[in-house]
């Protein structure tokens, strides 16, 4: 039997379903926003940053060598994650000072540990 290689996705797949994920944060971040979707959103970004990881390795990327010419729309879809994740109209810096096992405060700490 033949078996494939198979692959994985592409960094412009993971970068799309970063931003999306970065666009669902953006939405639904503020005061009156869904503490689930919150959570989940979050709970999924983190997966990404595994798989992120996992294509860079993949793609010959490591560390401090990610530069603007590897990988741009992975960049660029993580900074966006960043930026929202610091907006102050938005839940989630605050989320951080009240931070206590399984809560989202907790997630966003790890997640802004995660992509460092």
């Amino acid at each position: 039997a033949r078996v494939r290689e198979r692959n994985g996705s592409s960094p412009a797949d993971a970068a799309a379903i970063v931003y999306l994920l970065g666009t669902t944060l953006e939405s639904c971040g503020g005061s009156g926003g869904d503490d689930t979707v919150q959570l989940w959103t979050v709970m999924a970004l983190l997966k990404m940053v595994e798989s992120s990881a996992i294509i860079c390795s993949r793609e010959g990327v490591e560390g401090a060598n990610f530069t603007s010419s590897e990988l741009p729309a992975l960049r660029v879809a993580w900074k966006y994650v960043w930026k929202v994740l610091f907006r102050y109209d938005l839940r989630y810096a605050s989320y951080t000072s009240g931070a206590h096992g399984n809560n989202v405060g907790e997630l966003v700490l790890q997640l802004l540990t995660q992509i460092i």
